[in-house]
């Protein structure tokens, strides 16, 4: 450190050695709490900015200011807006000089107790053993929680129903006639996919000869979960090779239904063309071009003309992206 750097610093940090082989924020916060005990660093000194005493120590910015941090938590030094930080106030009258203590604070008194208690007075603290940046638990010991209220709820509490009003014995026999022959499967774990049900309620067209997998098992699952889940149109193929377009039909921001339409697409469209509809089903485009451009400079929309408009619309978007690289 130069002398032309340490004068310039509203205090002089000399004799702040640091072991780089060690945490330098760790150290930086030590050696600076030591010198606002022992009084070298007094109340009311103005520490300099975090870039400036960096450069004099030579070490990153951000050391300094994670060793400021933990400084300003415990309460040793203070920042005024617009002026600085500096070396609060500490309170003297709680601690006598001759005890302050250079060693690490944790911030909690070592006789508290370990038990949990409601009340700060049944806490055992020794007020010779504070901390000197006691402020906060100053704060905690004069304004410390009520008791939880007793007796029965009062009404109009907030959060509390009318309890009164409720129906025990329409409950209790609901309940009682439940556990009396439960549902065996009820009791084990669900479906990963969910125990909504689907149920067909009309065919029609082409519809009517296609079998459907919900005739023989009629959970909900598969790409028809998704579509109701994300109540979103969705495009998928089937198992058969059949494209679809799946509308949920949505009530009270629940999906109520679901109507399955067969269709046929065009193999292929123009690049532009296949860009508008990407554009205008599920943000589909930008998802491509954010793959394309993790690996390519531009997504040019010419490549989207030479790929089949089904695969666009239901292939993974990792997959479409090798496209770009032939």
């Amino acid at each position: 450190m130069s002398d032309s750097q340490s004068l310039s610093l509203s205090f002089n940090p000399a004799g702040i050695e640091l072991d780089r082989r060690q945490g330098l924020s760790r150290q930086l916060y030590q050696a600076l709490r030591i010198r606002v005990l022992d009084g070298r660093l007094a109340s009311g000194t103005r520490l300099p900015a975090s870039r400036d005493l960096a450069a004099a120590l030579a070490i990153s910015r951000n050391s300094v200011v994670r060793a400021y941090d933990q400084l300003y938590a415990e309460g040793f030094i203070e920042g005024r807006v617009g002026d600085g930080t500096y070396v609060a106030q500490l309170p003297q009258s709680a601690l006598p000089a001759e005890k302050l203590s250079t060693k690490v604070s944790t911030g909690l008194s070592t006789s508290l107790s370990t038990a949990l208690s409601t009340n700060w007075l049944d806490l055992p603290v020794d007020s010779s053993s504070k901390v000197i940046h006691s402020g906060a638990l100053g704060r905690v010991e004069k304004n410390h929680l009520a008791l939880p209220p007793s007796g029965p709820p009062r009404a109009f509490r907030v959060g509390v129903p009318a309890f009164d009003l409720f129906p025990f014995e329409v409950w209790a026999k609901l309940n009682a006639a439940f556990w009396r022959k439960p549902d065996l499967q009820q009791l084990c774990y669900g479906d990963p996919a969910g125990d909504a049900l689907i149920h067909i309620t009309d065919r029609g067209g082409i519809a009517r000869d296609i079998p459907s997998r919900t005739d023989a098992n009629p959970v909900l699952r598969g790409t028809k979960h998704r579509a109701a889940s994300e109540r979103e149109v969705t495009v998928a193929r089937g198992a058969d090779g059949r494209t679809l377009i799946l509308v949920p039909e949505v009530k009270g921001n629940q999906t109520t239904g679901l109507t399955l339409l067969h269709v046929r697409f065009h193999q292929r469209l123009p690049g532009d063309a296949a860009r508008r509809v990407l554009e205008g089903y599920r943000d589909r485009y930008r998802a491509i071009a954010d793959q394309v451009t993790e690996v390519e400079p531009v997504m040019r929309d010419d490549v989207l003309g030479r790929i089949g408009l089904i695969e666009l619309l239901t292939e993974p978007v990792v997959r479409l992206a090798d496209f770009w690289k032939q």
